[in-house]
């Protein structure tokens, strides 16, 4: 009778004893992530962020800090069918409008082609071609689009649909949506290679998305059936993106590359087995192949939308480090870092882009992949990333296609059979003065 008497007593003690206890562990973890807070400036919230190393290695570039600081501040927001958009922005160097298309130069500021209506050149591509480490003047598509003003008699108003971090799958998605909104170009320009091939190692599988693990899992997350994986969710994140996470991540990164990319590598490949994709690493034909076929399908789904709607499309194999053959000094730390944190990365570049040197030429692929091959120059950011002089270079190696192809779009006759071709007329009707 004495211990069923006692028993409240004794749970309320335990009670008290267990929230103690877990009060003392959140009083550990708030000073824990106070502590991390104010040593972030020295640790993973450094000045200058990731880009101290890109700074350090240009000085030639004056505004590259405050360009990096313009270029945290990027989102994206969702988006149908291609996942998301870049979200509007306006500042000194990057101005992004609610179409989710970045700003390029365009003829209208020049004198030449007054009163001649361009024809609309699409540019399609990742954050290449959107032009990461370039001011809106100097990306790829703006480069591109004054050169043709200079140099061709056929008059252009290049729009660059590139988007940080898109498939070619990702592009042709974007292109059919406008097409189907009525809003078609003279000319479509897709302009890849890396990230199809960061995407098929990341994932194991070619033909998807970046990040395609975590958008599985968040899929329909907010459903009452899920209630659960939503409430892990909440705690992961928090602990995950606390100033004590972000630390003891960017520790591991610093201290422990090694052993961080290991436990990443187990974790990811449980996730790929619960998904269906295999987990191996190896690098291996089949997966080479599953690359450069999966491109080539969509270059023929984009060339089917291109006789439909009567539109020419180019198709360009972008330039990467590891095919660069006389590295700066900055550069061969790029690729000596990025072996060490993602062994079998470079082979599998060099393997998948070989084998688009051996199919490309025939399928009508423009290879770029070796424009930087024999300078000791250095262009890049990263493995894929340039500054605005070797976007230049980019611009000028892909002019003398874009230009023929300008040209002969405004010398054909309308296509029997297909309907007139309105670009075409605009440019005739220039000409005439009608």
């Amino acid at each position: 009778m004495t211990v069923w008497r006692s028993l409240p007593r004794r749970i309320a003690m335990l009670a008290a004893l267990v929230w103690m206890e877990i009060g003392i562990a959140l009083l550990f973890m708030l000073v824990l992530d106070t502590i991390c807070r104010l040593a972030a400036p020295l640790t993973y919230l450094q000045p200058d962020g990731g880009h101290a190393a890109a700074i350090a290695a240009y000085p030639q570039i004056p505004w590259l800090r405050d360009y990096y600081a313009i270029y945290d501040r990027l989102s994206v927001r969702w988006h149908p069918y291609v996942y998301f958009l870049m979200s509007p922005i306006k500042s000194a160097y990057i101005n992004v409008n609610g179409e989710g298309i970045r700003a390029t130069w365009h003829a209208a500021r020049a004198a030449k082609h007054t009163g001649v209506k361009p024809l609309r050149v699409f540019v399609f591509g990742g954050s290449t071609m959107f032009g990461d480490n370039a001011r809106d003047d100097y990306t790829i598509a703006s480069l591109l689009a004054k050169s043709l003003t200079a140099q061709s008699r056929v008059p252009a108003e290049v729009v660059n649909f590139g988007q940080e971090g898109y498939s070619n799958t990702q592009e042709s998605l974007l292109l059919a949506e406008h097409l189907r909104r009525g809003d078609i170009p003279d000319l479509a320009i897709f302009y890849d290679g890396i990230n199809e091939v960061a995407t098929a190692f990341e994932n194991h599988a070619p033909g998807l998305t970046f990040d395609e693990l975590a958008r599985g899992r968040e899929f329909n997350l907010l459903n009452v059936d899920r209630r659960l994986d939503l409430s892990a969710f909440a705690v992961y994140n928090l602990a995950r993106y606390s100033y004590a996470g972000l630390t003891a991540e960017w520790l591991a990164d610093k201290f422990l590359s090694t052993a961080a990319y290991n436990v990443r590598t187990r974790l990811a490949n449980a996730r790929l087995r619960a998904s269906g994709l295999p987990a191996s690493e190896t690098v291996n034909a089949q997966l080479v192949d599953g690359v450069i076929d999966t491109y080539l399908f969509n270059k023929r789904t984009v060339e089917a939308m291109a006789r439909g709607r009567n539109f020419r499309c180019l198709f360009f194999w972008q330039p990467v480090i590891y095919e660069k053959n006389r590295l700066a000094p900055f550069e061969q730390r790029l690729v000596q870092e990025g072996e060490r944190d993602f062994p079998g990365y470079r082979e599998f570049f060099l393997k998948s882009y070989a084998r688009m040197r051996e199919l490309g030429a025939a399928q009508q692929v423009v290879d770029l992949s070796r424009v930087f091959a024999d300078t000791d120059r250095s262009y890049y950011t990263d493995d894929a990333h340039l500054i605005e002089a070797g976007n230049q270079v980019v611009a000028e190696a892909m002019l003398p296609f874009v230009k023929t192809a300008l040209e002969q779009l405004a010398d054909a006759p309308a296509r029997s059979g297909s309907g007139s071709n309105p670009a075409l007329h605009r440019v005739q009707s220039a000409r005439e003065g009608t």
